[in-house]
């Protein structure tokens, strides 16, 4: 179901392209594109070169009961 609702609101933001102005879309494409291929090619990188990695720290509390 999420993945349902995921692709719902990616076809609806790119359906809103046609209300766009044609000299906005023209302008600032190749910025987008660019953006989004950078992106794209620092998540590749950085799986291969596991930078991004996520170390979970577990605090254990001593409790006493009195």
């Amino acid at each position: 179901m999420p993945a349902i609702i995921r692709l719902g609101l990616l076809i609806i933001s790119w359906l809103t392209i046609c209300y766009l102005p044609k000299e906005s879309v023209k302008k600032y494409a190749p910025v987008a594109t660019f953006s989004s291929l950078l992106v794209l090619v620092l998540s590749i990188l950085s799986f291969k070169l596991r930078t991004l990695t996520l170390r979970i720290l577990t605090i254990h509390i001593k409790t006493k009961i009195q």
